[in-house]
Protein backbone atom coordinates (compact mmCIF):
# COMPACT_ATOMS: atom_id res chain seq x y z
CA UNK A 1 0.00 0.00 0.00
CA UNK A 2 1.65 3.14 -1.23
CA UNK A 3 1.20 6.29 1.17
CA UNK A 4 0.49 9.91 -0.56
CA UNK A 5 1.70 12.61 1.46
CA UNK A 6 1.02 16.54 0.16
CA UNK A 7 3.11 18.19 -2.00
CA UNK A 8 3.71 21.35 0.77
CA UNK A 9 4.83 20.12 3.99
CA UNK A 10 5.32 22.60 6.94
CA UNK A 11 8.09 21.75 9.14
CA UNK A 12 7.68 19.63 12.39
CA UNK A 13 10.27 18.87 14.87
CA UNK A 14 10.64 14.58 14.59
CA UNK A 15 8.85 14.72 10.83
CA UNK A 16 11.39 12.72 8.85
CA UNK A 17 10.66 14.45 5.61
CA UNK A 18 14.29 13.06 3.87
CA UNK A 19 12.21 9.41 3.80
CA UNK A 20 9.37 11.37 1.42
CA UNK A 21 11.17 14.28 -0.42
CA UNK A 22 14.32 14.99 -2.03
CA UNK A 23 14.50 18.71 -1.94
CA UNK A 24 13.68 21.66 0.36
CA UNK A 25 13.03 25.05 -1.63
CA UNK A 26 13.74 28.45 -0.25
CA UNK A 27 11.53 30.79 -2.34
CA UNK A 28 12.39 34.10 -0.30
CA UNK A 29 15.44 35.44 0.80
CA UNK A 30 17.11 38.57 0.66
CA UNK A 31 20.77 40.31 0.87
CA UNK A 32 22.35 43.12 0.75
CA UNK A 33 21.61 44.05 -2.46
CA UNK A 34 17.55 44.78 -0.98
CA UNK A 35 16.09 47.74 0.43
CA UNK A 36 13.67 46.65 3.10
CA UNK A 37 11.09 49.30 3.67
CA UNK A 38 9.90 50.46 7.02
CA UNK A 39 6.79 52.45 6.49
CA UNK A 40 5.00 49.65 8.87
CA UNK A 41 7.21 49.58 11.17
CA UNK A 42 5.07 52.11 13.62
CA UNK A 43 2.32 50.07 13.36
CA UNK A 44 4.09 46.52 15.09
CA UNK A 45 5.67 49.27 17.48
CA UNK A 46 1.87 49.70 18.56
CA UNK A 47 1.77 45.79 19.29
CA UNK A 48 4.76 46.41 22.02
CA UNK A 49 3.72 48.61 24.66
CA UNK A 50 7.79 49.15 25.84
CA UNK A 51 9.07 49.56 22.32
CA UNK A 52 6.15 51.73 21.33
CA UNK A 53 7.01 54.16 24.20
CA UNK A 54 11.04 54.39 23.29
CA UNK A 55 10.09 55.26 19.58
CA UNK A 56 7.50 57.73 20.66
CA UNK A 57 9.86 59.26 22.52
CA UNK A 58 12.86 59.26 20.24
CA UNK A 59 10.74 60.17 17.39
CA UNK A 60 9.46 63.78 19.94
CA UNK A 61 13.00 63.86 20.90
CA UNK A 62 14.21 64.42 17.47
CA UNK A 63 11.39 67.02 16.54
CA UNK A 64 11.55 69.29 19.95
CA UNK A 65 15.19 69.44 20.11
CA UNK A 66 16.31 69.11 16.60
CA UNK A 67 13.47 69.82 14.31
CA UNK A 68 13.41 66.46 12.34
CA UNK A 69 10.57 64.77 11.53
CA UNK A 70 10.96 61.24 11.09
CA UNK A 71 8.64 59.72 8.20
CA UNK A 72 9.51 55.70 8.61
CA UNK A 73 7.55 55.51 5.14
CA UNK A 74 11.48 56.99 3.33
CA UNK A 75 13.44 54.88 5.67
CA UNK A 76 14.52 51.67 4.46
CA UNK A 77 17.30 49.20 6.08
CA UNK A 78 19.38 46.80 3.77
CA UNK A 79 20.27 42.92 5.24
CA UNK A 80 23.73 42.74 5.66
CA UNK A 81 24.05 39.33 3.96
CA UNK A 82 26.31 39.30 0.44
CA UNK A 83 24.01 36.82 -2.36
CA UNK A 84 26.97 34.04 -1.49
CA UNK A 85 26.27 34.13 2.17
CA UNK A 86 23.03 34.39 1.91
CA UNK A 87 22.60 31.30 -0.61
CA UNK A 88 25.46 29.35 1.88
CA UNK A 89 22.74 30.12 5.16
CA UNK A 90 19.55 29.00 3.52
CA UNK A 91 20.94 26.13 1.76
CA UNK A 92 22.92 25.11 5.44
CA UNK A 93 19.25 25.53 7.10
CA UNK A 94 17.45 23.05 4.58
CA UNK A 95 20.66 20.63 4.13
CA UNK A 96 21.30 20.10 8.06
CA UNK A 97 17.57 20.62 9.62
CA UNK A 98 15.72 18.73 6.91
CA UNK A 99 18.45 16.81 5.79
CA UNK A 100 16.75 17.66 2.45
CA UNK A 101 18.86 18.60 -1.03
CA UNK A 102 18.48 22.67 -0.97
CA UNK A 103 17.42 25.08 -4.04
CA UNK A 104 17.05 28.29 -2.78
CA UNK A 105 16.18 31.75 -4.85
CA UNK A 106 17.27 35.20 -3.68
CA UNK A 107 14.36 37.09 -4.14
CA UNK A 108 15.46 40.83 -3.52
CA UNK A 109 13.12 43.84 -3.84
CA UNK A 110 12.86 45.22 -7.02
CA UNK A 111 16.52 43.80 -7.61
CA UNK A 112 18.12 40.90 -9.45
CA UNK A 113 21.64 41.71 -8.74
CA UNK A 114 22.08 38.64 -6.03
CA UNK A 115 21.33 35.98 -8.71
CA UNK A 116 23.27 38.15 -11.41
CA UNK A 117 26.60 37.57 -8.99
CA UNK A 118 26.09 34.02 -8.06
CA UNK A 119 26.07 33.19 -11.50
CA UNK A 120 29.00 34.46 -11.99
CA UNK A 121 31.13 32.08 -9.96
CA UNK A 122 31.00 28.46 -11.01
CA UNK A 123 29.90 26.61 -8.17
CA UNK A 124 26.50 28.79 -8.17
CA UNK A 125 26.52 29.15 -12.01
CA UNK A 126 22.95 27.47 -11.74
CA UNK A 127 21.18 29.69 -9.28
CA UNK A 128 17.86 31.53 -10.29
CA UNK A 129 17.56 34.98 -11.34
CA UNK A 130 14.51 36.06 -9.25
CA UNK A 131 12.45 39.00 -7.75
CA UNK A 132 10.44 40.34 -5.46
Amino acid sequence: MKTFLPDVVKYEPGLWLDKYYRSGVSLHSHTMHSREWLGRLPSYFKRLPIISAIAEREVGRAHLYEGRTVDFRRAFWTPPLSPREALALEARQIESVLGLRALVSLTDHDNIEAGLHLRVMSETSNAPISVE
